[in-house]
């Protein structure tokens, strides 16, 4: 038997050597050519011939090389999905309901970027959806919905704050004008 690294124990067929055989010395190695290719069982105690190996090397190789397409394959969905995790919407408002946003993944050399949008029907739901534009597609979509009633004062947009501003702005400038014209009526009233 014989217990590899990770721990694992592999018991052998055939049973402990009584001797050895030698077929040259130090100095003096040798070949054994022309050997017939030997059972390859598990109770099999013959010995292979270099074709043998060869072959069990090359199914090593082509497993080695499909062990790292996976790990590469892998890298590039984790990158995917970091582009994707980075799409993030902005808070509801209610004069730009709809948004687009753009996001960037990078793992162990593999790089992704991915584009979403996101859309407010009302305030209290929001529809999301992203996909990766570079490698395979990895997509999502998604709802978001917030329950309870709302205490707080209603949130004002930048564009209606804006228009709010310039309509008080107004109307103090009208009220200016017209206090104007009052003082000077009652000037006018007073000096009779």
């Amino acid at each position: 038997s014989y217990t590899y690294n990770n721990g694992v124990t592999e018991s052998f067929a055939g049973t402990a050597p009584v001797s050895t055989v030698s077929v040259g010395a130090a100095g003096q190695e040798r070949t054994i050519t022309h050997v017939a290719a030997g059972r390859i069982t598990a109770d099999s105690t013959d010995a292979v011939n270099g074709s043998q190996l060869y072959g069990t090397n090359q199914q090593i190789d082509v497993l080695h090389h499909d062990v790292r397409h996976v790990e590469k394959e892998s890298n590039r969905g984790d990158a995917r999905a970091a582009a994707l995790a980075a799409l993030h919407p902005l808070q509801f408002d209610p004069d730009h309901k709809v948004q687009v946003m753009g996001g960037y993944g990078h793992y162990k050399g593999e790089n992704a970027l991915a584009l979403g949008v996101g859309y407010y029907p009302k305030e209290n739901l929001l529809l999301t959806a992203g996909t990766t534009v570079s490698g395979d597609l990895m997509t999502n979509v998604g709802v978001s919905y917030k329950f309870g009633e709302n205490k707080t004062l209603p949130k004002i947009s930048p564009a209606s704050y804006n228009a709010l501003e310039q309509r008080v702005d107004t109307l103090e400038a009208q009220n200016k004008k017209l206090q104007e014209t009052v003082d000077m009526l009652v000037q006018k009233l007073n000096e009779k």
